[in-house]
């Protein structure tokens, strides 16, 4: 064998030698000793068999046809986007589809929020409206008209619904996801935060379901941020992307505080708010893909997309369940 060739198959060699060892690693590697401790396993993640990608979860209240949670997804076939109904004490859901002027939904569907009357999902700069108790009574698979719909002046990748107040987020990542620059802030530390979380104030019979187009205030937040979600004492940013690790940002209710600045939108000054490394609480590390969070009975719950057809074959840990977390653990 000529020098040349022997010492191409040793390299050649040597090479899937090192990617059989990195995929060892990367796949047999991965451990969240502290989220294993604190979280807790939960209902079954619908759709991911069917191509649905998990993106938003809000809790429901309480209701005769016994479902807890709503779960948003985009399907990656790019058939119409899904919002699914859990029972999570028997394990099992359905889905309806959303349509507007009689056309079927198929945008990313990034959150999912409940009012007392209203499902809520986003979609491009748009938060829908859908009757809950319509929903509530559909069949498997039935298709529901909105009811109306608002525009919240941002990308809204997600939202949540609070005591009356609806948020409405954006999610950032540099090039693919940009966001507008005046969203852009320099924050503690140096670090630059580039998203903002607009807070309106809700009104269950106005057009769209809010009071104002303005929102009443504005809240500052890091990068790559899936979900949001806030309750009495705190709020908590679910952050992701691509394969790796998720992290889970822990902060007072800064609401509850007086506000750091002012932000003039449209020529009035919003109260403005800052979540940074200052009043960071804790940071959990845990598996990839983390999706929007939801507060119910004194704990956090959470979805994921690493499961789903999509992606499943490229993460180490593939969430099968979602998750809850106390509140307590969140301190």
């Amino acid at each position: 064998m000529k020098k040349g060739v022997k010492i191409a198959l040793i390299s050649v060699g040597g090479f899937f030698v090192a990617l059989g060892v990195f995929l060892v690693i990367w796949f047999c590697g991965a451990s969240y000793p502290h989220f294993d401790e604190i979280a807790r396993e939960e209902f079954t993640i619908p759709g991911m068999d069917e191509k649905g990608v998990p993106q938003g979860l809000t809790a429901l209240p309480e209701n005769e046809e016994g479902y807890d949670f709503a779960m948003s997804c985009y399907m990656a076939d790019d058939s119409p986007s899904r919002i699914y109904l859990i029972d999570a004490d028997t394990d099992t859901s359905k889905y309806i589809t959303v349509t507007k002027n009689g056309k079927a939904d198929t945008s990313h569907f990034g959150g999912v929020a409940c009012s007392e009357n209203y499902l809520m999902a986003t979609s491009g700069k748009n938060i829908l409206r859908i009757s809950l108790s319509d929903a509530l009574s559909a069949e498997n698979g039935e298709r529901i008209e909105i009811t109306d719909s608002f525009n919240t002046g941002l990308r809204a990748s997600f939202c949540y619904y609070d005591s009356g107040k609806l948020y409405a987020g954006e999610f950032y990542d540099k090039g693919k996801y940009d966001t507008p620059e005046e969203h852009h802030v320099t924050v503690a530390n140096g670090e630059v935060n580039h998203g903002f979380v607009y807070v309106f104030d809700c009104d269950e019979e106005a057009e769209g379901g809010v009071v104002d187009a303005i929102p009443d205030q504005i809240i500052s937040i890091r990068d790559k941020v899936q979900g949001f979600a806030i309750y009495e004492d705190g709020i908590v940013l679910s952050t992701s992307y691509g394969l790796t690790d998720s992290r889970i940002f822990c902060y007072p209710n800064v609401l509850k505080e007086e506000a750091d600045d002012t932000f003039t939108l449209d020529g009035e000054e919003i109260p403005f708010y800052v979540l940074d490394t200052d009043n960071l609480r804790k940071e959990i590390v845990g598996p990839s893909m983390s999706e929007e969070p939801c507060v119910k009975d004194g704990r956090l719950y959470l979805v994921f997309e690493s499961k789903c057809v999509k992606y499943k074959y490229f993460n180490r840990v593939r969430m099968e369940n979602a998750i809850s977390i106390a509140l307590e653990d969140l301190d």
